[in-house]
């Protein structure tokens, strides 16, 4: 590449040593580093597309934003209950961020879902099985009007 610094190899020939920018076959070199104890190495950028791993969501990342999926909508259920029957202000502001944030990442959580082979619809999933998580017979006893409890997670 000409242009008014001359050829570009030539500029990083001089600036950083031979061979520093750019790797056989054309192109800018990748620098890799190398594990502890190991020199970094320059790969091209072909090289470093082969040497990334693979990302692709797998059946755990599915199962695992699935179950957010989940736990944030027993969230809701659960917030909106503090929202209309706790006592405590401060309590009740908890409820009302929770209830702000959840909706949010439960939609950004089913999108990615979508886009990566996961159902967003709801499992038969038992939600006493999460730590913290009430489960459906505690949020029912809940939702009864007069029923108050302190605590109702397992």
């Amino acid at each position: 590449m000409e242009g008014l610094l001359g050829n570009v190899d030539q500029v990083l020939d001089i600036c950083c040593g031979p061979d520093s920018g750019t790797k056989a076959g054309g192109g800018p070199g990748v620098i890799a580093a190398g594990k502890p104890g190991e020199d970094a190495s320059t790969l091209s950028a072909a090289e470093a597309a082969k040497a990334h791993p693979d990302d692709t969501p797998d059946q755990a990342d599915i199962g695992y934003v699935t179950r957010m999926v989940e736990h944030h909508q027993r969230a809701l259920l659960m917030s909106g209950l503090a929202a209309k029957r706790a006592e405590s202000k401060w309590l009740k502001g908890l409820a009302d961020r929770i209830s702000a944030s959840q909706g949010p990442e439960i939609t950004t959580m089913s999108a990615w879902l979508k886009a990566n082979g996961g159902m967003a619809e709801h499992s038969a999933h038992e939600h006493g099985a999460m730590p913290g998580t009430a489960t459906d017979q505690q949020i029912a006893e809940r939702e009864r009007p007069g029923v108050r409890r302190s605590s109702g997670c397992s």
